[in-house]
């Protein structure tokens, strides 16, 4: 039985990142409709809010890299943002749009500030979106520990310490979110159901470090190039700066891991 309705899917669950990048624009409303028409059931995608409170779904804080358009979506109000066409064709989609527009798709939505917290909840209260959407704070983590505990599915809250609102480096250090602690946190559901975090989780970041290999198609074809180290497959990989943490992590690790190949690499500013 599921322990959670989010994870209710037979499997692995394959998010689609910002939708179907080959089909259309990241994070628009064409590319998560071709990510559904592939058969995927969960989308992940990025918000922010416009200066008059509305929620859009967009990686960026500024319009300029992927737009027709300039600025800080957090300076814009939502008129100028909805002028804006992704690669100079598609426009970014409202958050609320997209959860009503695909009922039956599971989300993993990542609020890029903090303004654009208040509006993403009341967007997932207006939508009835609650069981179907990946999203939390260590603030909310807290208050929902505090009610498994009244509800007797755990006997003490394990972030017992945390005090909500205080954004201290010292009162963050007081606790711990790595896996082994996580792991045994028991959650309560709306309707009462105990819920648990799923133990088995790839990174979506696996794809980008599994590159060298899977343009090779190991191990299904040329085993004898990369089993025996005649030739490390990838000569230079190209990141944004910005990503490339998630990029050389999993690069790294799963290398290591599989053939123990150390990887080389360096970034240029």
């Amino acid at each position: 039985m599921p322990s959670h309705a989010f994870l209710e899917h037979d499997g692995v669950l394959a998010f689609a990142h910002r939708g179907d990048g080959e089909a259309a624009p990241e994070n628009t409303a064409a590319a998560f409709e071709s990510a559904v028409g592939l058969g995927f059931r969960y989308l992940e995608t990025d918000v922010h809010c416009t200066r008059d409170g509305v929620l859009i779904a967009f990686h960026d804080d500024r319009l300029d890299r992927v737009t027709d358009q300039r600025g800080s979506i957090a300076r814009l109000d939502y008129a100028d943002v909805a002028s804006a066409r992704v690669l100079g064709r598609e426009p970014i989609p409202l958050m609320e749009e997209l959860l009503g527009n695909f009922p039956e798709i599971r989300f993993n939505i990542d609020p890029k500030s903090d303004a654009a917290v208040g509006p993403l909840i009341e967007v997932i209260r207006h939508t009835r979106a609650q069981e179907r959407v990946c999203i939390g704070s260590v603030k909310e983590l807290f208050e929902l520990c505090e009610v498994s505990v009244r509800a007797g599915f755990m006997k003490q809250n394990p972030l017992l310490g945390f005090v909500v609102g205080d954004m201290s480096n010292e009162n963050y250090n007081s606790i711990d979110l790595h896996k082994h602690i996580v792991d045994n946190i028991i959650l309560c559901s709306d309707s009462g159901k105990k819920m648990y975090r799923d133990p088995d989780l790839i990174d979506v970041w696996f794809d980008s470090g599994a590159m060298p290999f899977a343009q090779v198609h190991y191990p299904f074809e040329n085993k004898n190039i990369i089993d025996n180290k005649i030739g490390f497959p990838a000569d230079f990989i190209a990141e944004g700066v910005d990503q490339t943490r998630g990029w050389f992590f999993t690069l790294h690790a799963i290398s290591s891991q599989m053939l123990e190949i150390k990887v080389s690499f360096c970034t240029d500013l």
